[in-house]
């Protein structure tokens, strides 16, 4: 009995050896602890606030793709560089990304949320300040077998975000945030004959809140915040499922989804020099979905108090680190041959990232 205890302990040991961390963990990192990567300092800070380019440092990462079960082809991957020792930097810091699916504003990657023009600024030796204008230009053509084309009508997508980072105390640093975006979803059907119809929707909302970043011990972090946020979707045909009792599709009319607030932890903490362990939650005080459908005249709304929680971990190898997002029931099952389930994932998600 004890062998099989000792056996099981190593191949515990030799499977956490694989863990897909510190500081430039990625996507990864970020979805692990279940936050928005606003609220933390980490490179990825780089796909909203262009600014961050030139203090990242160089390096090369690829982001493998998130697996949904066992056999399937991962997908959402990419591989992206900063480079600021070109020509020995005299004509300063170069970065390419080349993704698989195109992001929403402001994301490293397609399931978490542009154009140059960010900018950043010291306001006194204890704060930093990042302002950040992104506009994007979505269009998009296509034929179908009835010769029908299909085409946006209307493709201009845009975010102006803000953070600052103060150093309220020597380990605490506080960041305040605030986004404001604009999704152009509308569309227009152009028949064979020229005749054309138009429809118009979009996606536009806000958001607002702070949090605190708490260093722990020498290099462990903690973080504790709060964020209110309104979604609005005007919408004239049916692009989004509602989950309202008689209004799923909504086929003609508005859904405001409202945040007031939601509430957010996290932990990160270096196990040694090459292991890495992080989990976190968010929790929404309370969440409000109204529905007007124009259609019928109606009104309906549902409140809710959704709860989110995600885990993370990683392992430093050489100077290459690799992080991933865990599968929820891993501290519980210990994943793969342990967890005597078919198909079951262990690594939902991983990133690799190599700083030079």
């Amino acid at each position: 009995m004890r062998s099989r205890w000792i056996l099981r302990s190593v191949a515990v040991v030799v499977i956490m050896l694989t863990l897909p961390v510190l500081a430039l963990a990625q996507t990864s990192r970020v979805e692990g602890m279940a936050i928005q990567g606003d609220y933390i300092k980490d490179y990825t800070g780089l796909f909203t606030y262009i600014s961050e380019v030139s203090n990242v440092g160089n390096l090369v990462y690829g982001e493998l793709g998130n697996l949904a079960s066992a056999g399937a082809s991962p997908f959402d991957r990419s591989v992206g560089a900063v480079l600021g020792n070109i020509w020995d930097g005299r004509y300063g810091t170069w970065a390419v990304h080349m993704r698989q699916f195109t992001p929403n504003l402001g994301q490293g990657d397609v399931s978490a949320n542009p154009a140059p023009g960010s900018l950043g600024f010291e306001v006194n030796p204890n704060t930093n300040a990042e302002v950040s204008i992104l506009w994007q230009s979505r269009s998009f053509e296509h034929t179908d077998t009835t010769g029908v084309k299909n085409e946006d009508n209307g493709a201009t997508t845009y975010m102006v975000a803000g953070r600052a980072m103060w150093q309220w105390q020597p380990n605490i640093v506080v960041m305040p945030v605030l986004k404001f975006y604009s999704y152009d979803l509308g569309t227009r059907a152009v028949a064979v004959g020229g005749g054309a119809t138009a429809t118009d929707n979009s996606l536009k909302g806000w958001q607002a809140g702070a949090s605190g970043n708490w260093t722990l011990g020498t290099n462990d972090l903690f973080i504790l915040g709060v964020t209110f946020a309104q979604n609005v979707v005007e919408q004239e045909v049916p692009i989004f499922a509602v989950p309202v009792a008689g209004f799923s599709p909504l086929t003609n009319g508005k859904i405001t989804e409202t945040f007031a607030p939601q509430t957010f932890a996290a932990l990160e903490t270096h196990v040694n020099s090459w292991l890495t362990l992080r989990f976190g939650a968010n929790k929404g005080a309370w969440r409000r979905v109204k529905v007007e459908d124009r259609v019928n005249g109606k009104t309906a709304k549902v409140t809710t108090s959704p709860f989110s929680m995600s885990i993370g971990s990683g392992v430093k190898l050489g100077t290459l680190q690799l992080d991933a997002v865990l599968n929820d029931s891993f501290p519980q099952t210990l994943g793969g041959f342990f967890s005597q389930q078919s198909g079951y994932v262990s690594f939902a998600k991983v990133t690799a990232t190599y700083p030079f």
